[in-house]
């Protein structure tokens, strides 16, 4: 008699829990095995683009050497592009240099001062930046010019600086069809408050100075009375600066000068009717010429500005350009890092530090200002150099230095701090989220995203902040307290007014910051390296694009995964 079989749903025993466990292993196997293999791919694919981009670079760089080498044969003269805003200081190694920064724009045009072989400096000028970096610029164009040599700019479209720049030199040549942009200055600024009520989102904000106007992109409407007073004074200062600078360099009444400002913007056709240019005219890219980039490197490898047969002795210089921040492009970690190197390298005898920064994280300028009063104490002087802006924070890390040099459009001061904390409850209750809080203290949710506490106001008011600066200005600008606290008004200055007010000692760019460096080092002939505390990796990552390349790949691994990644979000209100 045959047993009857039995199918195993009937009779099959329950696996046990490593039975299980082995096959949950088995399944999820090939799905890792494909996110493993993926994102192999991209790390392969991330290398391969980092190689091309790298050999790509290099070949270019050395064909355009030697193109350059080729054309300018016996040419004599040396072309600048300086059409697009500079950065004040390349960090970048040389072998990494996309352009030619303010510094070394500066150290072109003072070597063809005294080169034998360049007789013409011409300058394709649309936006050089600032106004400050437009006084760095024409003081280095009136010290070639004192050489003998001439200068001349050459224009498609000029802005208010690149005009201001161009006026410095020997001929203004413009295009016939180009702009000439030549016009005065204005400050637009939106506001958010209705926004913020319509979103029902809630902010608490403390500001113990009345000119501190970032809080009213957020309480107000329009601008209030003494931010249009301010701005008014500050943009009229400007104007009156490029105006008499202008007027000064074509030789021409400030009347005329008025005339071109009030009534352009103006064509290379009607500038060249109204004597704002000398000719019309076109740029040959053909000529031969020697190029800025080029002709950089070979000043670096072979100077021509020493005074005296070069020394080893070294002035550094760390840039500190943009916001302070944890994360920013000014932090401290960044910057102790330069400093350490900059300590490490026994031939430095004074540290110049190029300040160009509106101001941002309070404890990050404090860590970044404790750093240089450390560093102090080698008896190493330190000479702060500013730009375009040194304002609050950037005029808070600045203030202990030996001595601070301002251009005289560079806007400084801004001593004051605020804080802008917002509270999303009410939005979040529109869409039927909603919160409960348990707490130990009154005070444990005070700084809660969702809902105001009665203390956080309290929490967040800054009169210790407030003093600190107060006391830091006093100490590095060694003023009275009484005085200090005075200009602690949140008030913005520019460096002609700054130094008439004790803020900055004198005015000038880095040629005079290095001159300086100089007379308190009581040294000749040192040459300036540049010290930016950022890794190697850090480095190529910046010169052939792999955080971009990086971030995009990021996003294409996240849209593949099969689950989703998240992250806590934070919102930073700067200074």
């Amino acid at each position: 008699m045959t047993t009857p079989k039995t199918t195993n749903s009937e009779h099959q025993t329950p696996p046990s829990s490593n039975a299980r466990e082995t096959i949950n292993q088995q399944r999820r196997g090939p799905l890792q095995g494909r996110i493993v293999r993926f994102g192999t791919r991209v790390l392969l694919l991330t290398g391969a683009y980092t190689l091309a981009k790298n050999v790509a670079l290099l070949y270019w760089n050395r064909q355009t050497r030697l193109a350059s080498n080729a054309s300018a044969g016996t040419s004599n003269k040396l072309r600048l592009d300086l059409t697009k805003p500079l950065v004040d200081v390349q960090t970048a190694s040389s072998l990494f240099k996309k352009k030619l920064s303010l510094y070394d724009t500066i150290e072109c045009i003072q070597s063809a001062a005294q080169d034998p072989r360049i007789q013409v400096l011409e300058l394709h000028i649309q936006d050089p930046g600032s106004v400050a970096t437009a006084q760095e610029l024409r003081e280095a164009l009136r010290e070639y010019k004192a050489s003998g040599k001439a200068a001349v700019a050459y224009a498609n479209s000029l802005s208010q600086t690149g005009y201001y720049v161009a006026s410095e030199c020997d001929k203004i040549v413009a295009e016939p069809s180009s702009e000439m942009k030549f016009i005065g200055f204005s400050a637009e600024q939106f506001f958010v408050k209705n926004f913020l009520e319509k979103m029902k989102i809630d902010l608490t904000v403390t500001r113990n100075t009345e000119y501190k106007s970032m809080p009213d992109v957020v309480l107000r409407s329009d601008f209030s009375e003494q931010t249009k007073q301010q701005l008014q004074n500050i943009l009229s200062r400007m104007g009156n600066q490029i105006l008499n600078g202008v007027a000064e360099s074509r030789s021409v009444p400030v009347s005329l000068v008025n005339k071109w400002w009030n009534n352009g913007p103006y064509l290379g056709i009607e500038a060249l009717k109204e004597g704002m240019v000398h000719e019309l005219g076109f740029v040959n890219p053909l000529e031969k010429c020697h190029h800025g980039m080029i002709y950089h490197r070979g000043i670096k490898k072979n100077p021509l500005t020493s005074s005296s047969p070069l020394s080893p002795s070294k002035i550094a210089m760390i840039a500190t350009q943009g916001s302070i921040s944890e994360m920013g492009a000014v932090n401290s970690k960044k910057f102790i890092r330069a400093l350490a190197q900059v300590k490490a390298d026994k031939n430095v005898k004074a540290l110049i530090i190029r300040v160009n920064s509106p101001g941002g994280a309070v404890d990050e300028s404090d860590r970044i200002r404790n750093a240089i009063v450390e560093y102090q104490k080698t008896n190493i002087p330190v000479i702060v150099s500013f730009g375009g802006v040194a304002a609050s924070g950037g005029y808070w890390i600045s203030t202990s230095a030996d001595h601070i040099i301002s251009n005289p459009g560079t806007v400084t001061g801004s001593i004051g701090v605020f804080s802008i904390f917002p509270h999303f409850g009410r939005l979040l209750e529109d869409y039927g989220v909603t919160t409960d809080v348990i707490k130990t203290t009154d005070n444990s949710n005070v700084m809660s995203p969702f809902h105001p506490n009665a203390n956080t106001t309290k929490l967040l008011e800054k009169q210790a902040i407030e003093k600190r600066f107060q006391e830091i200005v006093s100490e590095g600008r060694k003023m009275p307290m009484e005085k200090a606290v005075s200009l602690a008004t949140g008030q913005v200055f520019l460096g002609e007014e700054a130094l008439k007010l004790g803020l900055v000692d004198s005015l000038g760019g880095l040629s005079s910051a290095k001159r300086k460096a100089e007379e308190l080092a009581g040294i000749t002939g040192a040459k300036v390296q540049v010290f930016s505390g950022t890794t190697l990796f850090e480095e190529l990552s910046g010169a052939f694009g792999v955080r971009g390349f990086q971030k995009t790949m990021t996003k294409m691994i996240i849209s593949q995964l099969p689950f989703q990644i998240g992250h806590n979000a934070r919102i930073d209100w700067k200074q």
